[in-house]
C-alpha cells in the first residue's frame, strides 16, 4: 500500500505490507498482500487505510486458537465417551463448534448425545448447558458418544468465529471393543466316580484375548467353587440318593488395547447321578416240589428309574431262565438228589437319570 505524505512538494511513496494470518489443521500460513495508491494524497484516505489496516489485524486476532481434543482412546462396547475441544482467544464471538463422526474416515455424519445434529454457539459470557461452557481459560464444547457397534471410530471437530472464519479443525479416534462373548458349553449329566468331560471355552471374538472366570454354587460335585479359564476333568462326586446338579458361571472377559471389557455370563449344569441301588433280599429254603416265593426288587434312589437285571447260577434247582431281567417269578423248586441244592440269584441295579444311566452294586 502506498502512502502519502501531505504537504510536500514531491509525491513520495512508502509500500506498507499489511498480513493477514489464517490457521487451517493448526497450522499457520501468512499472506502478504501490497496495495498501491492510484489517487493523490488526501488526509481523510489516510485515515481510512488506518481503518482498513485495523480491521484487518482485528481479523487476525479473531482466527487465532488453541483446541484442547480429548485423546485416542478405546472403551467397551455399550460404553460412552467424552470429546472436548477448547479455544482460547477472544474476539470475534460467539464460536461455532461442529462436530462429525464417521465409522470409516471417509463418510462423515452430524455427532450429538441424542439429537440429530450438533452446532453449538457459544461466547465467552454464556454457554449452553450441558455443551459448551465457557471457563477463566476460553470456551469449552463438550459432547459424549456412545457408539453402537464395535470398531475404529472417527470423531471430527470444526471451530469457526463469528465470521464464519474456520480457526481449526481437530480428528480423534476411538477403538470400540466388542464386549467379551462365551460360546454356551454344554450341559453334562455323570455318575457318581465317574470322570467329567473337560471344558474348553470359546469365543466368537476374532480381537484382543478373551479369558474366564467360572464359579460353581455346589463345590460336593467335586468341582471348586470358583476358578479362571477352562475347567479339566474331575472325577463327580455323589454318595446320596437323588441325582445332583451343580450350575457353573462363566464370565468372559476381552482385553484389547489395554481395555478389558467384561461380556455377559453364561451358565452350564453339572449333573452327578447316584449309584444304582437295590434293597437286599431274604433267601428262601424250600422242599423240592414247592414253589418259590415271586421276588419283587426295590430301591432307595428317588427321581430316576432303577431296574433290574439277574443271572441264575443252578437253573435245575431253579427252573428259571440263566438270566432276565425285572423282578424274580416263583418257579417250582427242584432236586432228584440226596443233598440239598442252592441256586444263587444275582441281581445289578441299573439307574437312568438325564439320558445316562448308572450302574450299581450287585
Amino acid at each position: 500500500m502506498k502512502q502519502y505524505y501531505p504537504n510536500s512538494t514531491e509525491m513520495k511513496t512508502k509500500d506498507i505490507v499489511t498480513t493477514q494470518l489464517s490457521s487451517e489443521e493448526n497450522k499457520s500460513t501468512m499472506q502478504h498482500n501490497t496495495y498501491r495508491a492510484t489517487q493523490p494524497p488526501r488526509q481523510s484516505s489516510v485515515r481510512s487505510l488506518r481503518k482498513l489496516a485495523a480491521a484487518l489485524l482485528l481479523l487476525v486476532a479473531t482466527t487465532l486458537g488453541t483446541l484442547v481434543h480429548a485423546q485416542d482412546a478405546t472403551i467397551c462396547l455399550g460404553g460412552s465417551k467424552i470429546l472436548k475441544a477448547k479455544i482460547t482467544t477472544s474476539g470475534a464471538q460467539p464460536y461455532h463448534f461442529e462436530w462429525i463422526g464417521s465409522s470409516n474416515g471417509t463418510a462423515w455424519s452430524d455427532q450429538t448425545a441424542g439429537t440429530a445434529g450438533i452446532r453449538t454457539d457459544v461466547g465467552l459470557t454464556s454457554g449452553l448447558t450441558g455443551d459448551a461452557n465457557p471457563d477463566a481459560n476460553g470456551v469449552v464444547s463438550t459432547i459424549t458418544v456412545t457408539p453402537a457397534t464395535p470398531g475404529l471410530k472417527h470423531y471430527k471437530v470444526y471451530i469457526r468465529d463469528n465470521h464464519n472464519c474456520e480457526i481449526t479443525t481437530q480428528e480423534v479416534t476411538i477403538y470400540v471393543n466388542p464386549k467379551g462373548q462365551v460360546d454356551q458349553p454344554s450341559n453334562q449329566v455323570v455318575c457318581n466316580g465317574s470322570g467329567t468331560a473337560a471344558v474348553n471355552f470359546t469365543t466368537t471374538n476374532t480381537v484382543g484375548t478373551t479369558t474366564y472366570t467360572w464359579t460353581n454354587n455346589t463345590p460336593s460335585i467335586g468341582l471348586a467353587a470358583s476358578g479362571n479359564n477352562n475347567i479339566g476333568s474331575f472325577t463327580a462326586v455323589n454318595t446320596g440318593s437323588s441325582p445332583v446338579t451343580a450350575t457353573i458361571t462363566v464370565t468372559p472377559h476381552l482385553t484389547n488395547n489395554g481395555v478389558t471389557c467384561d461380556g455377559t455370563p453364561v451358565t452350564f449344569t453339572i449333573t452327578v447321578n447316584p449309584a444304582a441301588q437295590v434293597n437286599a433280599v431274604d433267601d428262601q429254603v424250600l422242599c423240592a416240589g414247592t414253589s418259590t416265593t415271586a421276588v419283587t426288587f426295590g430301591t432307595t434312589n428317588t427321581v430316576g428309574t432303577t431296574t433290574y437285571t439277574w443271572t441264575n447260577s443252578n437253573t435245575t434247582a431253579v427252573p428259571s431262565a440263566a438270566s432276565g431281567s425285572g423282578n424274580f417269578a416263583s418257579y417250582t423248586a427242584a432236586n432228584a438228589g440226596s443233598r440239598p441244592d442252592t441256586a444263587v440269584i444275582t441281581v445289578t441295579p441299573h439307574f437312568a437319570h438325564g439320558g445316562t444311566t448308572c450302574d450299581g452294586t450287585p
